[in-house]
């Protein structure tokens, strides 16, 4: 008889500010005004790795700013400077990081990445996103690709990259 030796992969995501829970900013304690807070990313992390978590995910929603006070600014940090100042008060778990082929240029992508899994110790993923927000590429100053050329621009960004 074969053991079972399969595991099971914690991960962490920092998708927002205060959680899943969309109200989680108003709970009482919380102090909305420290928003963004690098050093509470930070504390998360240490935690995580202190419980054995693998990776945390680190979400990227540049365009996601309520257009009133009624709403938690959902806004993340940059993720390739959360992702490296967390990397750097981490030492074992990894961090997969955000970042849109659409808004951005292969060469840069790749010389980031290359750099933060050189400094890390290889402990750096990227999530590979299309982006698809009216509101991101108004704010970039560009013109929304239909989703045909996002995916096909996306293809060959991401092939650029691995070779």
């Amino acid at each position: 008889m074969t053991e079972n030796k399969k595991q099971m992969l914690l991960g962490l995501g920092f998708t927002g500010a205060y959680g899943a829970n969309a109200k989680a900013w108003k709970s009482e304690g919380v102090n909305s005004n420290t928003y963004p807070d690098i050093k509470a990313d930070i504390r998360y992390a240490q935690l995580a790795e202190k419980g054995k978590f693998q990776f945390l995910f680190v979400g990227d929603f540049p365009g996601a700013v309520p257009d009133d006070n009624s709403h938690v600014p959902s806004m993340t940090l940059e993720p390739i400077i959360t992702s490296t100042t967390i990397l750097q008060q981490t030492k074992h778990i990894g961090v997969a990081s955000t970042v849109h082929t659409q808004w951005n240029f292969p060469y840069t992508v790749a010389r980031q990445f290359k750099g933060i899994d050189l400094m890390s110790g290889g402990r750096i993923a990227w999530n590979a996103v299309t982006g698809s927000s009216p509101k991101v590429a108004e704010h970039l100053g560009v013109n929304l690709m239909d989703s045909k050329s996002r995916y096909e621009n996306h293809y060959e960004f991401v092939e650029f990259i691995l070779k």
